[in-house]
């Protein structure tokens, strides 16, 4: 019985560290990679909107998945691109100003997205947002582009 725990024990020791070691390596990649990462979430959530428009709606929960990880991933992205970018002098205030277009964005969004639907059909309300998540794909990449060569050899 005692060499049992003791082998319960050791797997449950191993699966632990390797538990870990996939979590360290993924937080390597968002960290190392931050503007690949950016362009990995935009990409995530513009694919998820499309694809609510053109799959049935049995299919859309692979859809919203992939909206909902490129939203998760997007979060870290937000603290680790201007790291990254900038560097750790004045980070808070950085993020600060940051956070500002997109609580505007956040405030106005409702009464924004109330005329549209008002005015016409959801399908159209998400094209707009699928629009606009394309936009986001080309910025992420054009950010790629416009950084130093260390980080676009990467």
């Amino acid at each position: 019985v005692d060499r049992d725990r003791g082998a319960d024990r050791h797997r449950f020791r191993f699966r632990a560290r390797s538990r870990a070691r996939s979590a360290a390596e993924g937080r390597w990649i968002l960290i190392r990679f931050p503007i690949w990462t950016a362009v990995a979430a935009s990409l995530f959530v513009f694919a998820g909107l499309t694809l609510l428009l053109v799959v049935p709606p049995v299919v859309m929960a692979g859809a919203l998945v992939l909206y909902g990880a490129g939203n998760g991933i997007k979060t870290i992205v937000k603290g680790t691109l201007p790291l990254a970018l900038f560097g750790s002098s004045g980070y808070a205030s950085l993020l600060g100003r940051l956070a500002m277009p997109t609580l505007l964005a956040q405030a106005v969004a409702p009464t924004l997205i109330a005329f549209t639907l008002a005015g016409s059909r959801p399908e159209r309300l998400v094209a707009i947002l699928a629009t606009l998540a394309l936009l986001n794909v080309l910025l992420s990449y054009a950010l790629r582009l416009a950084s130093p060569r260390n980080e676009r050899a990467s």
